[in-house]
């Protein structure tokens, strides 16, 4: 045993290895002897007999919290997660203050997607010791997966506060505070995160968005254009940017970058009505119902598509399906006022100005605060 340990000193784990199987082989019922052992046997790689001599410690010395959290760490090697959930158990049944006993099952519950189980061991860990980073960057991505942003914040925060200068932790916050709709407070973590890692086109893109969503949009171009250098089939970074373009006037150049998102992507949805989008804008009526055509048949629930739609069947003269589409429009959405004023322009040009009467008279009666300027002037013109 002696030897062994003197060998482990000096970084010599055969010898290591060899001496405390001489050492058990002597002393069967020495628990400390088969522990060493197991930690040499785990180091060298050799897991399936590190978890038997773990085993055998923790039946000698049924206290010994150490030999049921190395078991537990050897059973993650062997892809025995549930096991090794149990043997952490027992590691902080047998010292509830083992905290890295909770942090290890906290990561198997979370990979297990037992988002409640994991959320109370972190919660422990952070009990024991309210200073693990660890914890409270892992407790932030849990809730960040569940959705409940606000919680994931204050951990985020938390491990910044503690010291956590990371830029996966500065990326997180920025991406949870993105979804609380806080923008202005995620640019400076986002800008963190970006400054840390400008050859990850994730980073890259994330601090464009944020710059984008506060109004930023000509600090957010050139972002953008360094995520397209990193990754030339970014798609989002081509959508952001074409709508940026079209949002300035500037249609050619949208339409080039949208036109690349839907060649990389067919099916995107906000690619191929944007492009719809940029067409309409342009004048191009058949291109622009083609790709809100395919818009819909993406998302057919999607009722700002069926307005894009309409629009441009109306534009181009088609009002049939422009009254039709239009219908669909205020049946999926009775107070959306601009489709009953567009649905009656259209029933006049088709000559059906009963039709059109009903609802602007609808439309006057239900909220007759809406364009009422312009619907007193349809309903005077038929």
């Amino acid at each position: 045993y002696v030897y062994g340990k003197n060998a482990v000193e000096k970084g010599d784990k055969n010898t290591a290895l060899n001496e405390f199987t001489q050492a058990v082989q002597g002393d069967s019922s020495n628990f400390l002897y088969y522990y060493e052992l197991g930690k040499v046997q785990y180091s060298l790689g050799k897991y399936s007999e590190a978890r038997a001599t773990f085993e055998t410690c923790g039946k000698l010395n049924g206290q010994f919290d150490k030999a049921q959290y190395n078991l537990g760490m050897t059973l993650i090697k062997l892809g025995r997660s549930d096991e090794a959930i149990a043997a952490f158990r027992k590691a902080y049944a047998i010292n509830p203050m083992y905290d890295k006993a909770y942090l290890y099952e906290a990561r198997l519950l979370d990979e297990k997607k037992d988002y409640t189980g994991a959320i109370a061991a972190y919660q422990k860990v952070l009990q024991i010791d309210s200073s693990n980073v660890e914890a409270a960057r892992e407790l932030g991505n849990v809730y960040y997966r569940q959705g409940k942003y606000a919680e994931a914040e204050q951990q985020f925060k938390k491990a910044i506060a503690l010291g956590s200068t990371d830029v996966l932790t500065n990326y997180n916050l920025s991406t949870v505070l993105y979804a609380q709709g806080k923008i202005s407070d995620a640019v400076p973590y986002a800008a963190k995160a970006y400054n840390g890692a400008k050859n990850n086109v994730s980073y890259v893109y994330n601090y464009a968005l944020i710059l984008d969503e506060s109004g930023k949009t000509t600090d957010a171009i050139p972002i953008y254009q360094e995520a397209l250098q990193l990754n030339p089939n970014h798609v989002s970074s081509l959508i952001n940017m074409g709508n940026i373009f079209l949002e300035s006037g500037d249609t050619a150049t949208g339409k080039t970058l949208l036109t690349k998102a839907v060649s990389i992507e067919p099916d995107n949805f906000e690619a191929n009505n944007n492009l719809g989008k940029a067409h309409l804008q342009d004048g191009n009526f058949p291109e622009a119902i083609t790709y809100f055509q395919k818009a819909l048949k993406l998302d057919s629930k999607n009722n700002e598509v069926r307005v894009n739609l309409a629009s441009a069947y109306a534009n181009s003269q088609d009002y049939e399906s422009a009254k039709a589409m239009y219908a669909e429009v205020v049946k999926a959405d009775n107070k959306n006022w601009d489709a009953y004023v567009e649905l009656a322009k259209v029933c006049m040009a088709l000559g059906q100005n009963s039709e059109a009467e009903k609802w602007l008279v609808y439309l006057q009666e239900t909220n007759p605060g809406y364009k009422s300027a312009e619907v007193s002037t349809l309903l005077s013109g038929i």
